[in-house]
């Protein structure tokens, strides 16, 4: 068994295990009645209540360990194993050694220590087990049976089956239990590493964009220069000084865009900590977005309580609406629909467009990087990447669909606790 380090792992183990001993206990109190009073086995019963009462009260200690700790290592989840083997051999050793029946529990230990455990620990607990197994065998306090009219044998196999259904029951129970605590931990690491991957692309686009910003703020200033020079020297030739005026424009634009982005990650933490309403937050996020898409209106629906719960700003919830309303838009000739409800649990913004939709395979793969609704050349994929993982981040989702009568349906769904402004 390799060494298993996710959270959490060791402590889910442990409560299971503490539960399976209290069954046991449970089983070896029944197990001490039956025998002293049906079966009048002369039993010492004061040390064998001794050893199951001193293992309960470790149990009980241990629960509220357990409630203190939320994770344990390794370490102690062996020793808690060692703890079981010896209660086990003090146990039997007051009630016929390796004689008792239910000696071969000593084998859940082993099988416990191979399903959670290391290989090295795994061994010790092995060898544990069978030495004190082994020594069983030698020093133990024999029973004394009376009045079973010499039916001992009998009276020994049907222990054994006891103890193979105890030793069977347990087992399944524990080791189905583990099994499916393995699987959990192994799709939280794979979540944990998908979410690292995507950390990476982000720090690695983060580290692109700055250095993209800094090489392109030169070279723009020059072309801005030639284009007003040439503007200046043909005056006399309005249509071209009308296409420079029209290229400087962009040019400016350009600039603009690269001046934000940069002001953009250096306040990014300043923005977010201002509040406001919800529809204030969406109509001043419209209204920024329509003052760079000349021409652009979009129709706004509320539906939701008013006045509408304060939430905190969150620039980079800001930019992933306007990369969606961004691709709504360049695949819409008529207007942009946007429609925005919560409620006391989540906000819901849908934002609608009459394009052509949504190819089937695309939409398989939207939210990956580098992956384009967009015609070749026209996109780079990563406006619905960086949106998608801003979701990610706060708890919420986005989900794409295509609608009957023309465009496709674009719908962010977060949390309120995700964004609400905390009096």
């Amino acid at each position: 068994m390799q060494n298993i380090n996710t959270p959490g792992f060791y402590s889910q183990c442990l409560r299971y295990l503490l539960w399976l001993r209290l069954f046991a206990l449970g089983a070896q109190v029944l197990v001490l009645g039956v025998l002293h009073l049906s079966l009048k086995l002369v039993l010492p019963i004061t040390q064998a209540l001794s050893v199951v009462i001193s293992l309960g009260l470790i149990t009980l200690w241990t629960f509220y360990y357990l409630h203190l700790n939320k994770d344990i290592s390794e370490r102690v989840f062996f020793f808690q194993l060692v703890i079981d083997i010896t209660a086990l051999a003090l146990f039997l050793y007051f009630t016929g050694g390796a004689t008792n029946p239910f000696a071969p529990l000593f084998l859940l230990p082993v099988v416990v220590a191979a399903a959670t455990l290391p290989s090295k620990r795994t061994w010790l607990i092995a060898a544990t087990a069978a030495v004190c197994y082994t020594g069983l065998m030698f020093y133990h306090m024999p029973l004394h049976l009376h009045g079973t009219g010499g039916s001992d044998f009998m009276f020994h196999i049907w222990g054994m089956w006891i103890g193979f259904l105890l030793a069977a029951v347990l087992i399944a129970y524990f080791i189905s239990h583990i099994g499916a605590t393995l699987k959990r931990h192994d799709q939280a690491l794979v979540r944990a590493r998908e979410e690292a991957l995507r950390t990476e692309q982000i720090l690695a686009l983060g580290t692109l964009a700055a250095g993209t910003a800094h090489e392109l703020g030169t070279p723009l200033s020059t072309i801005a220069v030639v284009t007003k020079e040439l503007e200046n020297a043909n005056q006399d030739n309005p249509d071209l000084v009308k296409d420079l005026k029209l290229l400087r424009e962009q040019i400016n634009r350009c600039k603009s865009i690269l001046t934000r982005m940069a002001y953009n990650a250096g306040q990014l933490q300043a923005d977010s900590g201002q509040c406001m309403a919800l529809d204030q937050y969406l109509q001043e996020l419209i209204s920024e977005w329509c003052a760079i898409q000349p021409g652009r209106v979009i129709p706004v629906n509320y539906d939701g309580k008013i006045p509408a719960p304060l939430i905190v700003a969150d620039r980079t919830l800001t930019q992933a609406i306007v990369n969606i309303l961004d691709n709504a838009a360049e695949v819409s000739e008529e207007p942009v629909e946007l429609n925005a409800k919560w409620n006391s649990q989540e906000i819901c913004i849908a934002v609608r467009d009459h394009g052509p939709g949504l190819d089937p395979e695309i939409a398989q793969k939207i939210g990956q990087p580098f992956v384009s609704t967009k015609h070749p050349g026209n996109g780079m994929g990563l406006g619905l990447f960086l949106a998608h993982t801003t979701l990610d981040r706060l708890g919420g989702r986005i989900q794409f669909a295509n609608i009957t009568d023309g465009g496709s349906l674009t719908e962010i769904v977060l949390p309120l606790t995700a964004v609400l402004a905390r009096g």
